[in-house]
């Protein structure tokens, strides 16, 4: 029997809550999923957009639509810059 990739470790810890898919893992002060893989840390919601749609490109982030830090689904995940991520925080 192989040892779980960690793709894979990473979807067991996931659950539906409401519209969201959000990660049950370790999470950071302000309630983003993380874990480190390969010593990176990651964000969840950042593993998964980059899982989905390819890079991040340098001076974007990724915003959530749903306003719920630990959502990972990515529909609900969004590229902007700060200043669009300042704007849906209003």
């Amino acid at each position: 029997m192989r040892p779980p990739t960690t793709h894979e470790v990473i979807m067991s810890r996931l659950k539906r809550e409401g519209d969201c898919i959000v990660y049950t893992g370790s999470t950071t002060a302000d309630g983003y999923g993380q874990f480190m893989t390969l010593g990176v840390q990651w964000r969840a919601h950042r593993y998964f957009y980059t899982y989905f749609n390819g890079d991040i490109p340098k001076g974007l982030l990724v915003r959530h639509t749903c306003d719920n830090p630990p959502c990972v689904l990515p529909s609900h995940l969004l590229l902007g810059t700060d200043a669009d991520n300042n704007r849906d925080m209003m």
